[in-house]
């Protein structure tokens, strides 16, 4: 049985972005129908009572935190996955607030979409289970430490290579979904977040105390699209590597 998803955003591009990445139905998921902005979106959640819900914080007409807010207080089951930029951080975090399942970055990646449908069937498998769920002992949560500042040390040595969570749950001989859970119990935050933050901290780094050209930077702190790496770059700085270097730069 498939589960249903609509998304909302109202960018088109976007919306093609989200149907595009990933295989939806390889997963268990189809999407259903999609709405331009949160007053349509709640008319779909409505009608449609979906599984799960995709959608963007910051529409005309009804914001994404309204929409929530409002489809929460009809009981429905639906779970909400925001998508977000780095400048609505901190919106994002507000929607959590709400139950909000997960949130994706955009410009979205194939691994961290494949994460929130992952922790959604997780949900689910928690919920049917809560009767029989016994506590993790201390030997367990031990473990999982242990194991996630493993992850962690793999990502610090290789993020200026090409890395995705698959190639490090192979290479630790772990279980994709296991690490992408120790992830975001542990770290609080999504891998992908996380291994961004770091390759972004590192080309501030090489900006302001190299005289490499910003396509090489690019290529040393493992972006080999450059357009990809300036629009993340302007995202999290809220200034373009060039204006950081211009600011920043030490004689």
């Amino acid at each position: 049985m498939m589960n249903n998803v609509i998304l909302i955003d109202d960018e088109k591009r976007i919306i093609r972005s989200l149907r595009s990445s990933i295989d939806w139905k390889a997963y268990g998921f189809e999407i259903i129908a999609e709405a331009s902005n949160g007053i349509e979106g709640l008319e779909r959640i409505k009608q449609l009572s979906p599984d799960l819900v995709f959608t963007d914080i910051r529409m005309p007409g009804m914001d994404g935190l309204e929409l929530i807010r409002q489809t929460n207080e009809l009981n429905i089951g639906t779970s909400f996955v925001i998508t977000s930029g780095f400048k609505d951080f901190e919106y994002a975090q507000q929607a959590m607030r709400y139950g909000v399942l997960d949130y994706c970055l955009k410009p979205f990646e194939e691994d961290e979409l494949i994460e929130a449908l992952h922790k959604f069937n997780r949900s689910s498998q928690k919920q049917q289970a809560a009767h029989y769920r016994i506590p993790d002992s201390d030997h367990e949560d031990a473990t999982r430490s242990a194991t996630f500042n493993s992850v962690l040390t793999y990502i610090n040595d290789h993020f200026r290579e090409d890395i995705s969570l698959h190639n490090i749950a192979e290479e630790l001989q772990l279980n994709l979904s296991y690490v992408s859970q120790l992830f975001r119990k542990n770290g609080n935050e999504t891998f992908l977040i996380y291994l961004t933050r770091k390759r972004i901290s590192y080309a501030c780094e090489l900006l302001a105390g190299s005289n490499l050209t910003i396509q090489e930077i690019s290529g040393r702190v493992g972006y080999t699209d450059y357009f990809h790496f300036a629009k993340l770059f302007k995202k999290m700085m809220d200034q373009t590597a060039t204006q950081y270097r211009d600011s920043n730069k030490r004689s």
